[in-house]
């Protein structure tokens, strides 16, 4: 990766000076070689990444699932009904049923 990137790097720092050495003379075969040798570098850096690059998880990227039981999941759903200035907040247990913000004021401050 870091060859295609300094390929890439190489074709923006030295595009502006071939632009200038070949489009001076002001017409349009000039322009044409100078878009030509842009993307001839681009091609290059194109088939350079095409043949280099993996597309395998590396094992430092690799996370493991956290083990959750759905019931644990569920019995941390709240859910917060908002209108205005009044406030509802209600938690969904799975045992217990649906309890109001009067049962836990922890979260309603």
């Amino acid at each position: 990766m870091g060859i295609s990137n300094g390929i890439g790097a190489f074709a923006g720092v030295s595009g502006f000076i071939l632009e200038h050495l070949v489009a001076a003379q002001g017409n349009a075969v000039g322009w044409r070689i100078s878009f030509l040798i842009a993307a001839g570098v681009d091609l290059t850096a194109l088939i350079t990444f095409a043949l280099f690059a993996k597309g395998e998880l590396q094992e430092w990227a690799k996370e493991e699932e956290p083990q959750q039981t759905m019931q644990d999941i569920v019995r941390r759903l709240y859910i917060s009904v908002d209108y205005g200035r009044f406030r509802s907040v209600f938690r969904i247990d799975p045992v217990a049923g649906v309890q109001s913000a009067a049962e836990f004021p922890p979260l309603c401050k």
